[in-house]
């Protein structure tokens, strides 16, 4: 008689893509609980035409025909599914799916104007003189005031709680354990990762100290520019270096070599060096005169010697030795695009700021605002099982676990893998497999053996 274990390797040899663990029975396809009506079949030809639009690239023209089916049928899990995929595309993919303080605050206020609009609805159903009705009307509203009060002081409560158990867990030590002797590099690591903590404590000061002064406006400017390309700001270090950072954190996402902020200031140096004409022109010292050739040696020494800041020149440098378009967002005037004749498919996209520290001008990069996918997402997974829609609970399923596993968090991607493979969804079924590296050698030493036999070779 066979044990669970010997079911097991049977399984693995029979089906070697498939996880070396207990089989899980697949759920049988059920009908869809969705009356197909023309609100739906609109929004099927809107799905349609968006996805015709991802494949010719205009995801933009995408994601306004997916918008457009939820407007039509808000109920129709599909959309949602096809717009988050669209979103992911744009670069609109959830980083870490958790809501900051900012976008708990901004929510609360959205609640708070769709509460002052149903409190004055209340009060024009009051006819005149009716003090009955008068008295039942201001109980409601005092009701609906105190639960929403209620309502937001327990999450902004529950919010940091939360982020005191996560900060608490971070610089949580083991008092006990003998102090570790300290690398160089691991010394260099936590004075950089303090120089930052340092930055992000001065910066938070400084917007509540200063909600509504020039640093505040400037950085909700940039914001708004950024919010409409999908992006948001990634903050950088501010030490001299923070142009060239920005740069660096840029290429990353877009060249297979890899250049630091020194790598960048060696090559800004040696390529102002050989091509003066471009440069030393428009140069001049602190008195106003042009650099003559001595000084504008030293000039491009000093970038490469010290933390000088950089600024449009250097950029262009950058533009031309990497061959790339480089876009800096401001909150006043147009976009500088520096490089505009380069033949990159992505421009890099930094921002840069007068007024957001103390000590002067700021480059920051950007990266994905990830919220609106992830949105997205998580209301088709709820429609599809409202109304049992297999198919597309499958592939939100799948997606949400994609963007899970790139940030990192296997364990909840892995939940979200095991759930999409129950409807049968073999992507799931295989990122299962890559996420067990046991089962993962397992089915490359199965396939191994089979392969072999193929062959008429021995497999000892």
């Amino acid at each position: 008689m066979s044990n669970l274990n010997d079911e097991r390797v049977l399984n693995a040899i029979i089906n070697p893509n498939t996880p070396f663990e207990d089989k899980k029975t697949e759920t049988q396809p059920t009908q869809s609980k969705y009356e197909i009506n023309q609100e739906i079949n609109d929004a099927k030809n809107l799905e349609v035409e968006g996805v015709k639009a991802a494949q010719t690239g205009d995801i933009k023209r995408s994601i306004e025909c997916f918008s457009k089916a939820i407007e039509i049928a808000p109920h129709w899990a599909s959309s949602y599914n096809n717009r988050a995929q669209a979103l992911q595309l744009s670069g609109d993919v959830d980083r870490d799916s958790l809501e900051t303080l900012e976008s708990l605050n901004e929510r609360h206020r959205k609640e708070k104007k769709d509460l002052m609009a149903k409190i004055m609805n209340l009060k024009k159903s009051v006819t005149k003189g009716d003090k009955k009705k008068k008295k039942e009307v201001d109980a409601e509203i005092e009701k609906l005031e105190k639960e929403f009060d209620t309502k937001c002081s327990l999450e902004i409560k529950n919010f940091t709680e939360n982020q005191n158990k996560l900060e608490i867990k971070r610089v949580e030590i083991d008092d006990e354990s003998k102090p570790e002797k300290l690398s160089k590099a691991k010394k260099k690591r936590e004075k950089k990762e303090k120089n930052e903590q340092d930055r992000e404590k001065a910066i938070a000061l400084q917007e509540i100290e200063n909600l509504k002064g020039p640093a505040a406006i400037e950085l909700n400017k940039i914001k708004d520019k950024l919010s409409k390309k999908g992006l948001r700001i990634k903050e950088i270090i501010s030490d001299g270096n923070c142009m060239y950072y920005a740069v660096s954190d840029q290429i990353d996402k877009l060249l297979t070599e890899k250049k630091n902020f020194q790598n960048l200031r060696d090559l800004t140096c040696d390529y102002m060096l050989r091509n003066p004409d471009e440069f030393q022109p428009y140069l001049t010292s602190d008195d106003g005169d042009f650099l003559d050739s001595e000084k504008y040696v030293e000039y491009c020494e000093k970038i490469k010697n010290t933390s000088v800041w950089g600024g449009q020149l250097e950029l262009k440098a950058l533009s031309e030795l990497l061959d790339l378009t480089i876009q800096v967002i401001q909150s006043e005037g147009p976009e500088i695009i520096i490089g505009e004749d380069k033949k990159s498919v992505k421009p890099l996209i930094i921002t840069y700021h007068r007024h957001m520290l103390g000590s002067g001008e700021h480059y920051n990069s950007t990266e994905p605002d990830f919220k609106k996918a992830s949105q997205d997402l998580e209301k088709a997974i709820n429609l599809a099982e409202k109304y049992n829609d297999q198919k597309v609970l499958s592939l939100a399923l799948s997606q949400k676990g994609t963007i899970l596993r790139l940030r990192g968090r296997d364990e909840e991607a892995l939940e979200c893998f095991k759930q999409a493979s129950l409807y049968g969804n073999c992507f799931a079924k295989q990122q299962i497999v890559n996420l067990n590296p046991y089962a993962a050698l397992c089915n490359q030493m199965l396939s191994g053996v089979f392969e072999k036999i193929k062959q008429g070779e021995s497999y000892n």
